[in-house]
Parts: C-alpha cells; sequence; structure tokens
C-alpha cells in the first residue's frame, strides 16, 4: 500500500471526485481510500503503461462514471451510509466518506482531467522521492451532528478515538465485542434493558480513521429516546474507561474479537499505515449524528447531553 499526495482538498473547485474517478480507474473500485489530503492505494501486480492506456480509454472511464455514481446514490440512500457520513463530518469536520462523485460531477470531469492526474498519480509511484510521508492532517473535533429528515424512526451514532489502553487490554476490538455487535448483544443492551429504554437496535464496531482508532455505536429509536439512549451510552462507556472491562471477561472477549475477524473483513479495505497519527482530543469526547426528525426541544436536551459528556 502507498499514499500518494492526493485528497478532496486537492482536487479542483469543478472537479470534486476527481481522486476517486481516477483511483477507481487505476486501481480498481475497492482498491484506494480518498482522505482529505492525501489518498492510499493498493498496487495491482503488472501496471505498466500500456496497461495505464487501456484503463484510462473513453469507454472504460464513462462505465466507471455511471458505475461510481450508482454507488453513491445507494450510498445516500442507505441510513447506516447516511449516519456514517455525518459521524465523519462531526469528528472530522470533513466528509471524505462521500467522496464519490456526483451524477453531475461525474459528466463535467473530462477524460483529459482523469488521464492528467493519473499521470501525475503513476509518475510519483513510479519514484522513491517521498513515498508514505503524507498524512493526513486531520484533526479529531467531536460535536454534534443533526440532519433533519421527516422520519419516525431515527438512527443515531456515537463515535469517540478510543487508542489502546495498557497491554491493550481495552482495545476499540475489545471494547466493541464487551458493548455488543451486531447479532452478539454486550453490556449496552443489558444496561439499556436495565433502564427500560426502548430502542431497535444498538451495536458497537471498531475503526480506523484518518490513523486514529475509534469506537463506534450505532443505535435506533424514536425521538424521544434519543436523549436517554445518548446518557445510557455515556454511562457505559466512562464505566470502561473509569474501571476498565471486567478482568474475568477478557479471555472470552479475546476469543471473540478473533472470531469475528476471521469471519468478517475488515470495513475499510485499507488499514492504515505504520506511523500513521493526528492531533486528537482525550478519549470520550464524542461526536454525535442524528439522522432523522428531532423536536427542537429535544434537540436541546441532546446538545446539553453531549456538552456534558
Amino acid at each position: 500500500m502507498r499514499r500518494i499526495p492526493w485528497g478532496t482538498a486537492t482536487e479542483p473547485p469543478d472537479a470534486p471526485g476527481l481522486t476517486a474517478l481516477t483511483c477507481a480507474a487505476l486501481f480498481g473500485r475497492d482498491a484506494y481510500r480518498v482522505g482529505h489530503r492525501s489518498t492510499a492505494v493498493s498496487l495491482p501486480t503488472g501496471t505498466t503503461p500500456r496497461l495505464l492506456d487501456q484503463r484510462l480509454s473513453s469507454a472504460r472511464l464513462d462505465t466507471l462514471r455511471r458505475a461510481l455514481v450508482t454507488q453513491r446514490a445507494q450510498q445516500m440512500s442507505d441510513r447506516g451510509r447516511l449516519l456514517q457520513r455525518a459521524l465523519h463530518l462531526a469528528a472530522w469536520g470533513e466528509a471524505c466518506v462521500a467522496a464519490l462523485p456526483t451524477a453531475a460531477a461525474a459528466t463535467a470531469i473530462t477524460d483529459q482531467q482523469i488521464i492528467d492526474c493519473a499521470r501525475d498519480v503513476m509518475g510519483f509511484l513510479r519514484t522513491d522521492a517521498g513515498q508514505n510521508s503524507h498524512p493526513d492532517p486531520l484533526p479529531w473535533r467531536g460535536g454534534l451532528y443533526y440532519g433533519a429528515r421527516n422520519q419516525h424512526r431515527l438512527a443515531i451514532g456515537v463515535q469517540i478515538p478510543w487508542p489502546d489502553g495498557r497491554d491493550g487490554a481495552d482495545s476499540a476490538p475489545l471494547a466493541a465485542a464487551y458493548l455488543g455487535r451486531v447479532g452478539t448483544p454486550g453490556v449496552l443492551v443489558q444496561t439499556l434493558a436495565g433502564r427500560q429504554i426502548p430502542y431497535y437496535a444498538a451495536a458497537a464496531m471498531p475503526l480506523q480513521e484518518h490513523g486514529v482508532a475509534c469506537l463506534s455505536i450505532g443505535l435506533s429509536t424514536v425521538a424521544a429516546n434519543v436523549v436517554a439512549l445518548v446518557d445510557t451510552v455515556r454511562h457505559v462507556i466512562r464505566g470502561i474507561h473509569d474501571a476498565g472491562i471486567p478482568e474475568a471477561q477478557l479471555p472470552y472477549l479475546r476469543q471473540s474479537v478473533a472470531l469475528h475477524a476471521a469471519i468478517h473483513s475488515s470495513p475499510d479495505p485499507l488499514p492504515p499505515l505504520p506511523g500513521d497519527s493526528v492531533v486528537l482530543a482525550d478519549r470520550g469526547v464524542p461526536a454525535v449524528a442524528v439522522v432523522g426528525h428531532l423536536p427542537e426541544s429535544t434537540l436541546t436536551q441532546l446538545r446539553e447531553a453531549v456538552h456534558g459528556w
């Protein structure tokens, strides 16, 4: 895997999505991750100038435009993807997870723009100068995102930076297993049940965002229960932070993490490069996203709950 010094922040104003189009053409639709100022790419074998020309033919680029626009439309209509985008925007101040071009943008980006960008990328990759020296500098900022949409059932996400504790005993994968993943309930749903808070779904997962280990928790409920759910997440997270995961559960949780990793592929096809780092707040400062319609009074309460995290 290599880093190239191009990302959403380096694209021309009239060509949003150029980086994704170029990388998809060169490396395949699942072999790159667009960042803010740098992009991670997985190099295919046998990348020769002749193969490069074949990948940048007009017919192939037209097909690729349609495929990426369709992929974006699917992502923007999926509630989970909308929540992921909202969380990323709240936490990092930039929505590079939505770096695929719109239909209008894809049409406006010319073949020549893609070809010129591709030759710059390949020229950079063929040299050793500056390789892997372009970390993405986005800082963690946390915060609250509220997407007002006329929906009865809401999607809620809480995400926080989660660096490893001592000996990795409360790493993000272990914390997610302790909280409970999809299909494997844990302490979070137990606490919700004990507090008698209605919900549709609640699950945690570990993520890597711009080289930082994060813990992401997704929930689903109605507007009346949003604040109570976020408060419960805060309560459980503080328990892990203050007391750690119970020692007796660690062997089982480690086996669960290993089994889950063996069965499920990572949601990020490209792991972070060694040495990636960003400036971030202390663990416990959350980003919270709500996709759905909230009354103003509930939104005020939610802001207060997040502020007092």
